[in-house]
């Protein structure tokens, strides 16, 4: 089975069924190039992929709205565009840099996410003053901090913090639709919650031949993953108990990983009741 809950996003391997390693390693090695350009499904995306001229206007856009003089925007844009461009940065990597020294939210966030990761995602809880500062931003900034954000925490492992992040983005106003979908996937899946796995995904595949192959490959085996997952079986328990020695891991022991134990307490007595129930019946046809 396909395992996020043992793999780090940045590279290093716990032990893992060898289909996870060989996964990883595609998400982390493979570059952006053209995978399926006949695909049907990318001629009805509901998404795209924004080129570099495309997320300069928004970055211009969003700090023209709030107020910011034109020449500190075309320093801004240029450093954007300069990172992305010549230096081949990533894109959110690159938007966070570039605006680190003039928005205080965005200095705050990344020297917590050095930190303490789960205190920097606790600034983005509702009644914080970090809260409120960025909702007051334009749709496609605070979209695309988001998005940095939750990537940032799902690399962590922290799934539960990552997700209330990551899960109001629009990852069509957000500077890299494709990160957003694919990490609230991660999420999604690492938290047991297929059908949301199974929606991001699919969305994400809509432009397969204009995002990363690392994404496109690594989301075809999420679904191939996730997707046979039935309700009481083995496999759900398995990821159950997976997801208990992640929080193990973290250090956590609180009524969380109390409630998962109980809840595997509980399905695999469901399945042994089961399987007592079909023996009887089998004996008493024997019998018959």
């Amino acid at each position: 089975m396909f395992r996020f809950d043992s793999v780090y996003f940045d590279g290093s391997v716990r032990p893992a069924r060898v289909l996870c390693c060989f996964a990883i390693t595609i998400f982390l090695v493979a570059g952006a190039s053209s995978v399926s350009a006949t695909d049907p499904l990318a001629r009805d995306a509901s998404w795209t992929v924004p080129d570099v001229d495309q997320m300069e206007m928004r970055v211009r856009a969003s700090l023209d709205q709030m107020g910011v003089k034109p020449g500190e925007i075309d320093a801004v844009a240029k450093d954007f565009t300069d990172a992305v461009r010549r230096d081949d940065a990533d894109a959110l990597e690159a938007f966070i840099a570039a605006l680190d020294d003039m928005l205080p939210i965005v200095d705050r966030l990344v020297g917590l996410l050095r930190t303490d990761p789960v205190a920097a995602a606790s600034e983005l809880d509702p009644g914080t003053s970090t809260y409120a500062s960025l909702e007051a931003m334009p749709r496609p900034m605070r979209m695309s901090i988001r998005t940095w954000l939750g990537r940032e925490l799902v690399r962590e492992r922290l799934y539960d913090e990552a997700l209330p992040v990551i899960a109001e983005v629009d990852p069509t106003e957000s500077i890299d639709p494709s990160a957003a979908l694919f990490y609230r996937a991660v999420c999604y899946q690492a938290l047991l919650m297929k059908k949301e796995a199974l929606r991001d995904l699919r969305v994400l595949l809509e432009n397969e031949d204009q995002m990363p192959r690392r994404y496109s490959r690594t989301a075809k085996l999420m679904i191939a993953d996730i997707k046979p997952m039935k309700k009481d079986s083995l496999d759900e328990i398995s990821r159950l108990m997976t997801d208990v020695t992640r929080r193990l891991d973290l250090g956590r022991s609180g009524e969380r990983v109390k409630e998962r134990e109980q809840e595997i307490i509980d399905k695999l007595t469901k399945l042994i009741e089961k399987a007592e129930e079909e023996q009887k019946r089998q004996q008493q046809q024997q019998q018959q």
